[in-house]
């Protein structure tokens, strides 16, 4: 008990520097070996590297280290689809000729890629490096935005959206499973919340830029924006291919030591069959996979919603863009001022709980919205109830997941939570 003590002044004293020491002291108290085969500075038991960057490293500290691989080109690829969204249905409905019925079609595109290719995926993922098929994806999503750019059929822009779709599934999985692998459990939602502040601050700026090209360029040319930002993230993950060459991370490994940086490992074992992981993990899958399904259903609802009712009261396309820009300025402010904190230090429900209540209000205002002050009111209401949501789905996919089955899981996982979209 002196030894604890002593250990925990000594981390408060450091502010959270010591408890390393709190481990070292309590391990050596109760090692069996003698004070002189105990290793390290001061008496103190070296511990396992996986560990000490788990008491050591700051949040701060695990945002630098993954602002290249993980958060930069992550909130290049969300300005990428955001450019594209807001503009989409009214790019169906009067450049293509599209019904709603047809908008809709299109909106369920990645949704339905998503559905059929994640859990086979979640297999082939396993032992692909995650820059590789982070890379291949972002290809190919260049490629698909290139082909939408030339569309002129709602049918040849629903079968370039399946594929891109895939590609998009391809990205998210390899990103989660990496973080998953690599961050702290004790930082994941403060992280989560981090990468989907930034993220939501970049779809503001992108859905300016949408409906201002919309408005005064052409709404197809939001298409050959989207394959600027989309070529940047994939730019900024050549670079960090090329600064740590020779160090690959297998995004479907188990934690460990695995070169100069310490990522993951291939796992040397077989991979777990699909039905075990199901059998390990249902409970996660059923309880957390409905909830973020639902989640996933509402944001793909008012995705829709919002610019397509925006553009039945005659609100301008520049004003569209303003306004969910608008929204996603006040998602990123919650999400990023109390929306990990809560996750991290209260636990999921206590956030989401009542977010689901603010989201529906804001759902419920905007029908009654025919002037662009009530239109607007109904987006901040909506942002304030999913910026407390932010980095939740990241958070339950990247937590939850088991550390031998990390890609299979989230295989599964996206298997369900597309199904609301």
């Amino acid at each position: 008990l002196g030894t604890r003590l002593s250990a925990l002044s000594g981390f408060r004293r450091s502010g959270g520097c010591g408890s390393r020491a709190l481990l070292c002291n309590d391990m050596e108290a109760r090692s069996p070996k003698a004070p002189g085969e105990v290793a390290a500075a001061g008496g103190c038991m070296e511990l396992p590297r996986e560990t000490r960057m788990d008491e050591e490293l700051s949040a701060c500290e695990v945002r630098r280290r993954f602002f290249l691989p993980i958060i930069a080109p992550g909130v290049l690829q969300g300005k990428s689809g955001a450019v594209v969204t807001p503009m989409l249905p009214i790019f169906v409905a009067v450049n293509l000729h599209g019904s709603k019925s047809a908008v809709g079609l299109i909106a369920s595109a990645y949704p339905l890629a998503a559905l059929v290719s994640a859990t086979p995926l979640g297999v082939l993922l396993r032992k692909i490096p995650y820059t590789a098929s982070s890379c291949a994806a972002l290809v190919t999503l260049i490629c698909t935005a290139a082909i939408s750019y030339t569309s002129q059929s709602v049918a040849e822009l629903f079968l370039v959206r399946l594929v891109g779709g895939v590609a998009m599934t391809v990205w998210d999985m390899s990103r989660k499973a990496y973080t998953s692998a690599e961050i702290p459990k004790g930082m994941m939602g403060r992280i989560a919340a981090t990468l989907a502040g930034a993220q939501k601050l970049a779809i503001a700026f992108a859905a300016t830029l949408s409906g201002l090209i919309a408005q005064h360029v052409s709404t197809r040319s939001i298409f050959l924006v989207q394959i600027g930002f989309t070529g940047t993230a994939l730019l900024m993950l050549m670079v960090h291919e090329v600064r740590t060459k020779g160090c690959r991370s297998f995004v479907g490994a188990s934690r460990g030591p695995a070169g100069a940086d310490g990522r993951g490992a291939r796992s040397s074992g077989d991979a777990p069959s699909t039905l075990s992981v199901i059998r390990e993990t249902w409970q996660s899958l059923l309880g957390a996979g409905v909830f973020c399904a639902l989640l996933t259903g509402i944001r793909n609802t008012w995705a829709i919603l919002l610019p397509l009712h925006g553009h039945h009261v005659g609100i301008s396309k520049a004003a569209i863009g303003g306004t969910i820009a608008i929204q996603r300025c006040v998602e990123a402010a919650i999400t990023l001022s109390v929306g990990g904190h809560i996750m991290d230090k209260y636990g999921r429900k206590v956030g989401n709980v009542p977010a689901l209540v603010i989201i529906a209000v804001g759902i419920a205002v905007l029908p009654l919205s025919r002037e662009l002050a009530p239109f607007v009111l109904s987006a901040v209401l909506y942002a304030v109830g999913n910026g407390l949501t932010g980095g939740i789905i990241v958070s339950f996919n990247s937590g939850l997941a088991p550390p031998h089955a990390r890609t299979q899981f989230i295989g599964l996982f996206k298997t369900i939570t597309p199904i609301g979209g």
